[in-house]
């Protein structure tokens, strides 16, 4: 079994991790090209984040060739629902119901997925396999899924910034 770890990975660990995820295993290189084709990166920050992963049991490191290769600790399905606890913990008081109800308003969900989303949520059913789309595994609903519509919330206007004493021009 691999080992926990006690911290969860950064956005850019994440990057690094979806590429690996996606190999199996990778060079620094692999995944250093990888990443270019979405953004500026450079090779040398690619080579510290897999270090720093490696020293943080994200990843393991075959030193047998003379091009290390990178392997996740961890499988995807693991992490994902590591994060997603975590969030349902710190962001919605660790209720799932408002995790999925902040999911729903947030993103536009075509028929389909809401009724796929219904029949995971149908006593007796099991839930997609890891990976597939919901929308693959949906079935036909009889009712329509009801768009639930929360009041915003009021947010206070931001402080006004006063001059700070002894400050030169």
């Amino acid at each position: 079994m691999a080992p926990r770890r006690t911290t969860q990975p950064t956005a850019a660990e994440l990057e690094i991790l979806q590429v690996v995820w996606a190999r199996g295993s990778a060079s620094v290189r692999e995944v250093f090209e990888t990443l270019g084709e979405e953004r500026e990166v450079g090779y040398t920050t690619v080579l510290k984040l897999m270090q720093i992963m490696h020293g943080k049991d994200l990843l393991t490191r075959d030193a047998s060739a003379r091009s290390h290769r990178f392997s996740a600790t961890l499988e995807r399905e693991d992490t994902q629902k590591d994060i997603v606890g975590n969030l349902i913990a710190k962001a919605f008081g660790g209720s799932a119901a408002n995790l999925v109800e902040a999911v729903l308003a947030h993103a536009k969900s075509s028929k389909s997925e809401l009724a796929a989303i219904h029949s995971l949520l149908a006593p007796g059913k099991k839930s997609a396999a890891p990976g597939k789309p919901l929308a693959a595994s949906a079935t036909k609903s009889s009712k329509p899924a009801k768009k639930i519509v929360r009041p915003a919330k009021k947010v206070a206007a931001p402080k006004k910034k006063t001059p700070a004493a002894g400050r030169r021009k």
